[in-house]
């Protein structure tokens, strides 16, 4: 199963990921419960990007809801639609939603959601106060037992001189090469990096082809032999982290909190809770919740 890490700069705690996953359906479904008149599928078509597989789609109307429900529900950022000007993604309204609606335990909920795995992170004198909504929200049965919360709670309270740093078990760990080299704090060394050249592209050309046919010819009920060719390309950058794991694990935390410390927005901070909402850099500042979105299919003004 997987685990949502919080890491100190020595150890670190486990969150069940089937927690992640009960925050996502909790905020979607908080949001989609505020959309109403689902037999009007006319409406709800102008929230489908002109790309996406359900625009125009000759499905009935009952099926397409179904479709489109699940869409806005696990899509994440696949799709943006053009709302009022902009475009945003079913994935920024239902987290949005979450914060507007919620208590400080479920927009904790959205938050680790929404940054586990890009490694949102508490700074060390806010550790306290991010185990006191912990705290309540176990209270509450908002956060649910054994699930792991009260090893997080323990971890936080333990000091207030370090950051405390999340990561998600299916993608990558904290610290990690690759947070440290696009923050310029690391580099592999020459033998570790280059680009492909013409031969070893074709060399897994052929590796996909004998594959494919392989599979072709044995009847595999694989689907592999249908896919096209995505490996590595002519001139295609590459680099590997292997030198990075003999670097000492205390300079590869402090390499790993400064680049964290790079990225905006994915700090956990009172100064930000109910205050900071999911958007994109264009759209200047604005955010919107399902509450938008609905006032703007009443056609009402945003």
């Amino acid at each position: 199963m997987s685990r949502v890490y919080f890491h100190s700069a020595d150890h670190h705690a486990e969150l069940s990921g089937s927690e992640r996953a009960y925050a996502g359906n909790l905020n979607s479904e908080m949001a989609l419960s505020v959309l109403t008149d689902f037999r009007a599928r006319e409406r709800y078509e102008r929230l489908v990007p002109p790309d996406h597989y359900l625009r125009g789609n000759a499905i009935k109307d009952e099926s397409w809801m179904n479709s489109f429900l699940t869409w806005w529900k696990v899509g994440m950022d696949s799709h943006e639609f053009d709302f009022d000007g902009y475009r945003i993604t079913p994935w920024q309204v239902i987290l949005n939603t979450a914060i507007v609606m919620g208590s400080s335990a479920i927009e904790l909920l959205a938050r680790i959601h929404a940054t586990c795995e890009i490694h949102g992170y508490v700074e060390g004198p806010h550790r306290e106060w991010l185990a006191d909504i912990i705290e309540e929200g176990r209270a509450n049965r908002v956060l649910r037992p054994r699930q792991g919360w009260n090893e997080v709670e323990a971890l936080l309270r333990e000091a207030d001189d370090s950051p405390v740093v999340m990561s998600y078990s299916v993608s990558d760990g904290f610290p990690n090469a690759g947070i440290a080299k696009a923050a310029g704090l690391w580099s592999p060394g020459p033998d570790h990096e280059g680009h492909y050249t013409a031969e070893q592209e074709a060399e897994q050309r052929l590796h996909h082809e004998e594959r494919a046919e392989r599979e072709r010819k044995g009847n595999s009920r694989s689907v592999f032999s249908s896919w096209p060719y995505n490996g590595p390309t002519e001139g295609e950058y590459w680099w590997d982290g292997d030198e990075w794991y003999d670097i000492d694990p205390k300079e590869q935390w402090a390499m790993g909190v400064e680049a964290i410390r790079q990225t905006p927005g994915i700090d956990l901070t009172p100064d930000i809770w109910g205050e900071r909402f999911f958007s994109n850099p264009d759209q200047e500042g604005r955010h919107w919740s399902i509450f938008d979105v609905q006032e703007w299919l009443n056609g009402e003004s945003t």
